[in-house]
């Protein structure tokens, strides 16, 4: 997309010219009163300024994307930003600018989604990047926001979007790491988010400075889902200590930085954090290694399976929701509801009987002779 120059006074930027694949080649100013020059431009659906116009300045999105990039990790500034790019070419297609933005486009936007077929999740993440947005621009330049009385889309809830692995297949896909410094690495990867509970973006922000013991025990200091500072710990069983022990045995390197790094001898990257993207590639090899192609079961699967592992062995949801690290003990409770579903169903419980039959039975038995 091509970058509008800042903008004169009474003028704004329109598309002079297109290329073969309907991109904007050209851009050309005009007077603010006069008529579209290229009305193929709305159609398109083409943002030439993506910036809320307020009485005192305008407000790019670059800068509400250095805001987020600030504020959190990981691929939430990419996705907040992504989403709001995708809802302002949509308001520029139907000839609004941004400080136009009413409630009713919103929810008409919201509802086209949903008709497009996406996920009542992926609904809800548009839904949470617009009013991220729209309340930073309200708080730091005062424009007005249309979301204060949007309610937040419906999402499935009391259910997991990932199937759990069973214990067969968790010890199949460690089987898979051998004795080389990659086997090694990705057994302690798996060991984390397996026996820990950790997510991959945990894994990936883990440092080596992160481990620490506690009263005899490993434990290592994690980031909390969304960003942040790394405010908690997990603490290491024998499984995953002894594989994390293993790594940092033959870990390449200086004692320091990255706790995941790169072992490509020929990669200009080699000894970097090994990224996000790779973990999950790596995870994907593995469980592809023992057959599993379901694509309910993720990496995330493992953290599923370390939760519903520790209650079905006796947690208690005090116990639990520490080593998610949830902050509220309901998103805890749907993994007790879900365990309790497969081995103390109500359905167990239902027994028909015709009226007085249990009183007949039970003086039966008293009238019995013993024999």
């Amino acid at each position: 997309m091509i970058a509008a120059p800042a903008m004169p006074a009474g003028m704004r930027c329109e598309v002079a010219e297109f290329n073969s694949r309907g991109l904007p080649t050209r851009l050309r100013w005009t007077a603010s009163g006069t008529q579209t020059p290229n009305p193929g431009a709305r159609e398109r659906g083409i943002v030439l300024s993506t910036a809320i116009q307020t009485t005192e300045e305008s407000i790019p999105l670059a800068m509400w994307k250095e805001h987020l990039a600030r504020r959190y990790t990981g691929s939430t500034p990419y996705l907040y930003h992504w989403h709001m790019r995708k809802f302002a070419a949509w308001s520029q297609a139907r000839g609004e600018r941004l400080a136009d933005v009413t409630q009713t486009s919103i929810e008409t936007f919201l509802a086209e989604m949903r008709d497009r077929g996406h996920k009542p999740n992926m609904v809800k993440m548009y839904y949470k990047s617009l009013k991220n947005f729209f309340l930073w621009a309200e708080e730091e330049h005062g424009a007005v926001n249309p979301m204060r009385k949007i309610r937040a889309p419906k999402t499935p809830t009391g259910v997991h979007l990932k199937d759990e692995f069973t214990d067969e297949e968790v010890l199949a896909i460690l089987a898979t790491c051998n004795s080389t410094p990659m086997g090694i690495r990705d057994r302690a990867m798996i060991c984390l988010m397996a026996y820990c509970g950790l997510r991959q973006m945990a894994v990936h922000h883990a440092d080596v400075s992160d481990l620490e013991t506690k009263d005899g025990r490993m434990v290592l200091w994690i980031m909390a889902k969304g960003g942040g500072g790394k405010d908690r710990f997990a603490v290491l069983p024998a499984p995953a200590e002894n594989a994390l022990r293993d790594w940092l045995a033959v870990r390449p390197g200086p004692v320091a930085g990255a706790l995941f790094i790169g072992l490509d001898l020929g990669h200009t990257k080699m000894q970097r954090r090994l990224a996000l993207s790779r973990i999950r590639i790596m995870f994907l090899g593995r469980k592809r290694k023992i057959g599993i192609n379901n694509p309910r079961k993720t990496a995330h699967s493992l953290r599923h399976s370390a939760i519903t592992n520790a209650i079905r062995h006796g947690a208690t949801p005090l116990q639990a929701m520490a080593m998610a690290g949830h902050n509220d003990i309901r998103n805890t409770m749907i993994y007790y509801h879900e365990s309790d579903r497969l081995t103390r169903p109500a359905e167990d419980l239902i027994v028909f009987t015709t009226p007085g039959a249990e009183e007949k039975t039970t003086d039966e038995k008293r009238i019995t002779p013993a024999v």
